[in-house]
């Protein structure tokens, strides 16, 4: 997992496979920064690294204003609560062999935002 910029040392990425099942999780929670706006979130190899996370079909991310959702620079507002400095993000995402059960969700100060992404 690639933490944007903006993130400090504290942040920390936990990754678990389970061979049985064909199913995998991944955390990450990097602590927010100051900066005018910030997008958290994931990106396949094929993402564009000049523009933010959400700004192609290989990105999805959590923006800070009106914790909004974006992915294709589609922004839909309102997905989870805003966060500021101060606030710390987490990131899950859960990858199954049945890719229709893979999701992505954020959190924010350990409080769920629902699933973002599915």
């Amino acid at each position: 997992v690639e933490v944007l910029p903006h993130t400090t040392s504290k942040s920390a990425a936990i990754a678990s496979a389970d061979g049985d099942s064909g199913s995998s999780s991944t955390d990450n929670a990097p602590e927010v920064m100051p900066s005018p706006h910030i997008r958290i979130g994931w990106s396949t190899r094929q993402g564009e690294l000049q523009a933010p996370v959400g700004f192609d079909q290989y990105s999805y991310g959590y923006r800070d204003s009106c914790g909004s959702k974006s992915h294709k620079s589609q922004r839909v507002d309102h997905y989870g609560e805003p966060y500021q400095p101060g606030d710390v993000i987490g990131c899950h995402i859960a990858l199954f062999e049945d890719s229709s059960l893979n999701n992505m969700s954020f959190y924010r100060n350990g409080v769920d935002q629902g699933v973002a992404y599915r």
